[in-house]
């Protein structure tokens, strides 16, 4: 699609409190209400958007504690960098001739909400800690992939490939909205999570359960694994080594994390970040 064409459409789709350096913010914002619950509860938590440095841009995990403690949340501001070209070169340019750089806010501003969260957990032994942090990546995971189920237009999953990890098909976007409309938000979302929580701690997904849904729910667990294996261990082994965590990561990852999970204060995180996204949460007395 040609700048003209996007940059019409994101300074059409703007409204006060959007961003207009960031391409898609005020459209991803009004149609998205993933994106929207994030950047709003991130706001509201008092985190602010910042243009990425040199830092993040060349190691953005090791900016993350940073992130986090600041309430920064660091973005790449590709709609300034499209209207500077079209200014000189109108017409001439399209992302397919020159592709923008993609801004990640969507996963940094949930890690943010993921940290508040988590607030009340208590993490003392290398174990709790790790959870902790695994918890929080897929948390942040889980909101990239979320967003996908909302996005109904080749424009629309353009918007959410240019501010996320996620770079979402047709068919994904279809079959999450499959499975919210016939197993509601919060099944969605503990699916997701999980799903992502197994895959940072180098696991095998928990099998599909047989019924209509199979197929769909299969295709989200073979895209959740995705996830570069090799990528996830070195990044992975280096956060561990930057946190103090000694050993290898397959020996630090060697622990019953799901039954850790099953703790109150961990099982109350879980639930915060559901309502954090607006996600209605059955509550147990209800089952």
């Amino acid at each position: 699609m040609q700048f003209s064409e996007l940059l019409k459409i994101h300074i059409s789709s703007l409204a006060p409190g959007n961003h207009p350096d960031i391409l898609g913010d005020g459209f991803l914002f009004h149609k998205n209400p993933v994106y929207r619950a994030v950047k709003s509860m991130a706001t509201k938590g008092g985190a602010s958007f910042t243009e990425a440095t040199t830092q993040y841009l060349l190691m953005p995990f090791n900016q993350l504690d940073e992130i986090v403690r600041l309430k920064q949340i660091p973005y790449v501001p590709a709609a300034r960098l499209m209207n500077e070209l079209e200014a000189k070169h109108p017409g001439i340019f399209g992302l397919e001739q020159m592709p923008m750089p993609e801004s990640y806010h969507l996963h940094e501003a949930a890690h943010v909400i993921a940290d508040a969260c988590c607030a009340s957990v208590v993490a003392e032994t290398i174990s709790e800690k790790i959870l902790r942090a695994l918890l929080c990546e897929s948390f942040a995971n889980t909101v990239d992939a979320l967003a996908c189920g909302y996005a109904d237009s080749d424009l629309h999953r353009l918007f959410i490939q240019q501010n996320s990890y996620m770079k979402p098909a047709a068919e994904l976007s279809s079959c999450l909205a499959r499975v919210r409309a016939t197993r509601g938000a919060e099944f969605t979302f503990r699916l997701m999570l999980s799903s992502y929580v197994n895959a940072n701690f180098l696991r095998e997904p928990v099998s599909a359960e047989p019924g209509p849904l199979h197929d769909d729910i299969l295709a989200l667990h073979e895209m959740v694994q995705e996830l570069d294996p090799l990528f996830r261990v070195t990044t992975t082994q280096n956060y561990f080594q930057l946190q103090g965590f000694p050993g290898e990561v397959y020996d630090l990852l060697d622990f019953g994390f799901a039954g850790l999970l099953l703790r109150s204060d961990f099982a109350d995180a879980v639930t915060a970040m559901a309502r954090a996204l607006n996600v209605p949460i059955e509550r147990q007395s209800d089952k």
